[in-house]
């Protein structure tokens, strides 16, 4: 799995070093340079959400 989540994808997520590591719900869009990602709170959330560090997060696909 590459370290960065596709843009414009659905994925759950948690923060490697957070205790508890409770897994979060977003939508995935690439901000400002190459490290850091927003995590919108729905499908198609491009503005809201965490804007976070891909080496900060663990990440796995959404699946239905």
């Amino acid at each position: 799995m590459s370290s960065r989540p596709p843009s414009c994808s659905m994925v759950f997520w948690r923060f490697k070093k957070s205790v508890p590591c409770f897994w979060r719900f977003g939508y995935v869009t690439y901000a400002q340079g190459y490290d850091l990602i927003r995590m919108g709170r729905w499908n198609g959330d491009d503005m809201s959400g965490a804007v976070v560090s891909v080496s900060e997060i663990e990440w796995k696909p959404y699946a239905n």
